[in-house]
């Protein structure tokens, strides 16, 4: 049987992995996260009622869009299929 030698090793760190913790069984669920101890703390933005407004109304616009795309291919699916029965009958 032949050994194996590992002789390229150079000893260089490409990631420290110092701060990583060992993974629990429950995961995080009670509370216990890692948060890295240099990030600065996020505030929340305010906005004016006019960009309130348009990201609502963006968001509105989006979200009736893709209801519109999925009805127009469901209508699209029923003829198909109503078609195709009445070519049968």
């Amino acid at each position: 049987m032949m050994k194996n030698n590992i002789t390229d090793d150079d000893n260089r760190v490409i990631a420290d992995m110092s701060m990583i913790e060992k993974p629990t069984l429950m995961g995080s669920l009670f509370g216990r996260r890692f948060e890295a101890k240099d990030k600065e703390e996020k505030k929340p933005q305010k906005f004016s009622k006019e960009d309130r407004k348009a990201y609502i109304l963006g968001a509105m616009g989006a979200s009736l869009l893709l209801v519109l795309i999925y009805a127009l291919v469901f209508a699209a699916a029923i003829g198909v299929i109503i078609f195709l029965f009445k070519i049968n009958s």
